[in-house]
């Protein structure tokens, strides 16, 4: 993995944390994403590594349950941003600050590699970089709301506010600790 930008800015203790979120997203190297959607609103789930069949049992009484169940990978990176925009080069796939062109940026990102990320937290931005020039784009309204996270399956999960706050926590503990990243972050896996 390179780091490509600032990485001389950082000083002792925060290049250490910059180094677990790159360490977390190295796990994605050699990988392709699969299963693109809209999961729900503005929400978008990409996943990646082996897929696993998820079951939730609902109700109280065993012999009534309904059970609703789904595909999730190994690894999967929710997009919770309003402001989304796919570029492939220097052309415009798709922008929308509304869930209806989800879809279609989905269908554009299902079986791609993932090659690349950038965080300007100054800029509130995320950039997710894909096999043949595709660049994810997000971005929050409000600073302080989640833009993504990124989620080892029963393990970690590396969640990312549009303001300039990360968090890397472990599945079984409920409080965050916010870190605050204070310099452009761009690698490649």
């Amino acid at each position: 993995m390179v780091l490509i930008a600032e990485a001389a800015l950082l000083g002792g203790g925060l290049m250490e944390s910059v180094q677990q979120v790159l360490n977390c997203f190295g796990e994605l190297r050699g990988r392709h994403c699969w299963n693109v959607q809209r999961v729900y609103g503005s929400l978008m789930r990409l996943s990646f590594g082996v897929p696993y069949v998820c079951t939730l049992q609902m109700g109280r009484d065993p012999d009534v349950r309904a059970r609703k169940m789904w595909v999730e990978g190994d690894w999967s990176l929710n997009v919770h941003a309003l402001n989304f925009s796919l570029s492939s080069g220097r052309s415009l796939v798709a922008k929308s600050t509304s869930k209806k062109l989800i879809p279609r940026i989905a269908n554009e990102l299902n079986g791609r590699h993932l090659l690349g990320v950038s965080l300007l937290p100054r800029r509130g931005l995320s950039r997710f970089h894909f096999f043949d020039g595709y660049t994810l784009e997000c971005s929050r309204e409000h600073g302080g709301e989640d833009q993504w996270s990124l989620v080892k399956r029963k393990n970690w999960r590396l969640l990312f506010r549009g303001s300039d706050r990360w968090a890397l926590i472990d599945e079984k503990v409920s409080e965050p600790k916010w870190q605050r990243l204070e310099a452009t972050l761009k690698f490649e896996l």
